[in-house]
């Protein structure tokens, strides 16, 4: 433990102590009595029990004080040389020989008198004084439950139980400062896993809103088939997710990838100024991504020369990226993003906007999958015009508009002659080339604002808008003219040498109160005319 520098060492038997832990320390003395010394272990080491005589008279007297001891020892010690000297003296003739022989017992009884004060001081003092000494080095090294055994009531006795008292006080304060310490060390640990239970449910609520956000965005997805409006939308979110400044999505325009539109757009200025405009793989930042189909990013734009900050619309600063939208491997766009901040897009965003960037992806190739699948339903497998639903849904349109301009609406029915003729000598195989032949000669003699459309085997169907009886006709007998002057398939093997078409032809003007399944029922009237009447021929439908 550690605390303003000081390092605490704990000697043997203090991790088992505690503040409310109580002891009690017997000294035995020298000869083996009881010491009078008893040191209570409490909170208050000022509590320690003081020193009690257990002697009386002159050897109680003697015991106080290691003064008297010595004085004592001296005296004998005096006493001893003087009896023997005073012993040999009568022995002793008078002259120079007694005053040796007298010296020489003065030195001997002063010889005795130190060896036994010696041993006698080294019994009283030293050993107890070395006892003492020992015991405070224990404590230096962080024993603080030893205790000198020194024995007696002197003062080496009172300077052991004072040490002893002081020992007391600092096991006490090393209790207490170990006991401080850990509650503080808990403190710091229980603060530490707080804030970082803090900073992990932060981090968890963010992963959750991100999750939100995608999953929300993916019922958006799948919900929507307007893919402008989902893109959009999903441009939006990808923006608010990452504070982007500017967000676009560019889909593919063609299936080999060479070019990327503009349909989604958030945060621009003017979104009209850049929706629709298009971008080359391999021009700009964006289209080296649509080379690498790996996410790019740019610290800082400024020091980019290659960055074309959306053909200049926008502020050349800050930062960009620009992630992929892959779908099964193929690359059906791209997402691209601004920050004002240079270096805003580091790994975790980048991870955010390829989650978003798959979400795109799935939407452009849902709506891809739907134009198909709707393209198919209403197109013609055999020939690629349009087949009975889309012209029925495009009338519907165009006789909408008629009501709000009084504009007339031409249908003309179309039937090839002899065709199951045709199918039986020369086979199924020629008579679908002849179809197909007929079907592109009926496509390219008409506007684009017009419809062609096969409604049977070999019946076709012609809607004109805005085209009253004169203009319907010379229509009708241009497409009757350019398709017998065609080499159709299987031609050789009709009358004449030659494929031909009847036509009848039904008006709707302005004034007329009729529906669309009655201009259509007209041009039948008049087709079935024109056959009654020799075929190869346009007939006009007659009240």
């Amino acid at each position: 433990m550690v605390r303003a520098g000081v390092s605490y060492a704990p000697g043997p038997g203090f991790e088992s102590l505690s503040r409310h832990s109580s002891q009690s320390t017997t000294a035995p003395s020298s000869d083996g009595e009881t010491s009078a010394s008893t040191l209570a272990t409490t909170d208050r080491p000022s509590h320690v029990q003081p020193i009690v005589r257990t002697r009386g008279g002159v050897l109680g007297w003697l015991d106080e004080s290691v003064a008297r001891k010595a004085a004592a020892i001296a005296g004998i010690s005096a006493a001893t040389g003087i009896g023997l000297l005073a012993a040999l003296l009568p022995w002793l003739a008078p002259g120079p020989a007694r005053v040796l022989v007298a010296s020489g017992a003065a030195l001997l009884g002063g010889a005795i008198a130190a060896a036994i004060s010696s041993l006698v001081m080294r019994r009283l003092v030293v050993r107890r004084l070395a006892r003492l000494t020992e015991a405070v080095e224990q404590m230096e090294r962080g024993e603080v439950l030893s205790r000198p055994e020194v024995g007696g009531n002197d003062e080496i006795a009172q300077t052991s139980a004072a040490f002893a008292r002081l020992a007391q006080r600092i096991l006490a304060l090393n209790i207490d400062v170990f006991d401080r310490t850990q509650v503080l060390e808990e403190t710091q640990e229980a603060l530490r896993l707080k804030e970082a239970l803090a900073a992990k449910t932060a981090l968890l609520e963010h992963r959750l809103s991100e999750r939100a956000m995608l999953f929300e965005t993916l019922r958006y997805c799948v919900s929507s088939l307007d893919l402008d409006e989902v893109l959009g939308f999903l441009a939006d979110r990808a923006g608010q997710a990452v504070g982007a400044r500017e967000v676009a999505v560019l889909v593919a325009t063609d299936l080999k990838g060479d070019r990327y539109a503009l349909r989604g757009a958030w945060g621009f200025a003017a979104p009209q100024a850049v929706l629709g405009r298009t971008l080359s793989r391999g021009e700009g930042i964006a289209g080296t991504v649509a080379e690498a189909r790996q996410p790019l990013v740019v610290a800082d734009v400024a020091l980019e020369p290659d960055y074309l900050a959306f053909w200049g619309l926008v502020e050349r600063a800050g930062s960009f990226a620009a992630v992929p939208l892959l779908s099964g491997g193929e690359l059906v766009g791209l997402l691209c993003l601004t920050h004002a901040a240079p270096r805003a897009f580091d790994a975790t965003r980048v991870r955010l906007l390829s989650a978003f960037a798959d979400q795109a992806a799935l939407a452009v190739r849902n709506a891809q999958l739907y134009a198909a699948m709707r393209e198919l339903s209403v197109t013609d497998e055999l020939t690629g015009l349009a087949n009975r639903r889309r012209l029925m849904g495009r009338l519907e349109r165009e006789w909408a508009r008629r009501e709000r301009t009084n504009e007339p609406i031409a249908v003309l029915a179309v039937d090839v002659d002899h065709f199951k003729q045709l199918n039986d000598r020369s086979g199924h195989p020629v008579g679908d080339a002849a179809l197909r032949t007929i079907a592109g000669v009926l496509a390219s003699q008409v506007r684009r604002v017009d419809t062609v459309a096969r409604v049977g085997g070999e019946e076709f169907v012609v809607l004109l808008v805005g085209a009253g009886p004169r203009e319907a006709l010379e229509v009708a007998e241009k497409l009757r003219a350019r398709v017998a002057a065609t080499a159709v398939p299987g031609c050789c093997d009709q009358p004449g040498g030659r494929v031909t078409i009847s036509l009848g032809v039904a008006v709707a003007l302005g004034s007329d109160t009729i529906d669309p399944t009655t201009l259509l029922a007209r041009a039948d009237e008049a087709l079935y005319a024109a056959k009654r009447h020799g075929r190869d021929r346009v007939e006009l439908w007659r009240p």
